[in-house]
């Protein structure tokens, strides 16, 4: 059964609790993951982000610097390097998201505009 705790996201003006559960493997995370990843690229972009290979190598590198150094995962064995790496593969998908998400609405714009 897994064990239940409770966040506070303070990105929101107010305040929303999210409920986390934990994952039993890393196979089990990183599923939980990817229907998040799958909608990230419009999430983003209504927020007017946009995708550049500068800015997914930026973000990439903070993110694993942040993890493995900032929040010492290096120091945490094998653990530690594991959680870091899946957290940075996580801000590159979503980047990556992003760019699909661009890529089809420039494309159904080309498919308005000279038909299918």
């Amino acid at each position: 059964e897994a064990d239940e705790h409770i966040l506070i996201d303070h990105a929101w003006s107010e305040i929303k609790p999210i409920k986390h559960y934990w994952r039993n493997s890393y196979r089990e995370l990183i599923e939980k993951m990817w229907p998040y990843i799958k909608i990230e690229g419009e999430a983003r972009y209504d927020r007017g982000e946009r995708f550049s290979w500068l800015k997914i190598l930026k973000s990439t590198g903070a993110a694993l610097k942040l993890n493995l150094i900032n929040y010492r995962g290096l120091y945490g064995g094998f653990t530690g390097i594991a959680l870091s790496l899946i957290r940075t593969w996580y801000i590159f998908m979503r980047w990556l998201s992003l760019r699909g998400y661009e890529r089809r609405l420039e494309l159904r714009q080309k498919e308005q505009h000279y038909g299918p």
